[in-house]
Order: structure tokens, then sequence, then C-alpha cells
């Protein structure tokens, strides 16, 4: 259960077991605790171990970034604008998607600055593009690099 709410669970081995969290209105952290009967539950007075908590959040939106160009050799600080990012338990991570090829991709750390802006640093095109011939057109022709 969470908090108060009871949800099925399948158990899946001797160690691991899965469920689907019930909808909340209310962002915070509640407990979790197991059962196997329905009845007698792990709680936060058996320890820690017994009682984990789980941050139920408001989901956070993205508005825009800026700039959203930047010199090939990398380096330009990228700026994600939106709202109710502090409220997120993990630090921040921007995603760049390669420039030929959408498979590859790079997540470089972000910082929080306030809730409603992160700043992350982009990387070298040459760090996102294939094949090696299109990253040389690239770096010939930005006068930047």
């Amino acid at each position: 259960k969470f908090g108060v709410s009871v949800v099925e669970a399948r158990v899946d081995d001797d160690s691991r077991m899965f469920c689907v969290t019930p909808e909340t209105l209310q962002p915070g952290y509640v407990s979790v605790a197991v059962s196997l009967n329905e009845v007698d539950f792990t709680s936060p007075a058996m320890g820690r171990e017994y009682s984990i908590p789980f941050l139920f959040y408001n989901q956070p939106t993205v508005s825009s970034m800026a700039p959203n160009t930047g010199p090939s050799r990398g380096g330009t600080s990228v700026f994600v604008i939106g709202e109710g990012f502090l409220q997120l338990p993990s630090a921040p991570a921007c995603r760049f998607i390669g420039v030929s090829d959408p498979s590859i991709q790079m997540d470089v750390p972000g910082k929080f600055l306030n809730d409603t802006l992160i700043e992350c640093v982009a990387p070298a095109v040459a760090d996102l593009c294939t094949p090696a011939h299109y990253c040389a057109a690239v770096v010939d022709t930005d006068p930047n690099w």
C-alpha cells in the first residue's frame, strides 16, 4: 500500500513484486508497505527496512529553452525554463540527440538554478554525429570549432 491506499501487487520472485501507484491529488512522501495476506502490512514501526518512502510529485513542465543554438565545439550553457523542478528528488539532466542519427543520445548533468530554471552545458557536436565525415564537415564550416 502507498500511504493508506491499498493496491494490488504481483509477486515476481522471492525478491521482487510489482504494483501500480494509486492516483493522488496531494504531492509528497508516503510510506510503502507490503503484505502477503492483505491484513498484516509492514510498517515504519518495524524499522526503516520495512517501510520505504515514495514521492508523489506534480509533473514538471517545460515551456522553453534558451539559447537554441551554439558552437559545434560545445560548452554552451543551455537554460531549460518551466515549472516544478525543485520538487524532484534527483539531479536534473538534459538529453542531446544526434545530429544525423537520432539513436545517438547523450545525457549531460544539469543544475537546478531555481524552481523554474535548469542549466545544462551542451556537448560537442562531434559527440553526437555519425558518420565521421559528417562531423568533419560540420567542424570545417563552423568558425567557432
